[in-house]
């Protein structure tokens, strides 16, 4: 059972590492699109906002995911 368990929870940390790449890379991708300057300017602010968001599940998924990585031990 222990093991299942630790399986669990190295599966656990592999999905969050997954997520937390993905929102990396979509604020690399809303970074690019609002440096270029291609949008009007209230569609790039509506990008802004998306990446404050997505900038925020940064940070709230790398703390749970160091959280997750402190307890497996």
């Amino acid at each position: 059972i222990e093991s299942s368990t630790e399986d669990s929870k190295a599966e656990e940390v592999k999905k969050m590492e997954v997520r937390l790449s993905d929102v990396k890379a979509a604020i690399a991708a809303l970074e690019h699109i609002i440096a270029k300057g291609y949008l009007h300017d209230a569609d790039s602010l509506e990008l802004q906002k998306w990446l404050k968001r997505y900038k925020l599940d940064r940070e709230q998924y790398d703390v749970h995911l160091t959280e997750m990585r402190q307890s497996r031990g």
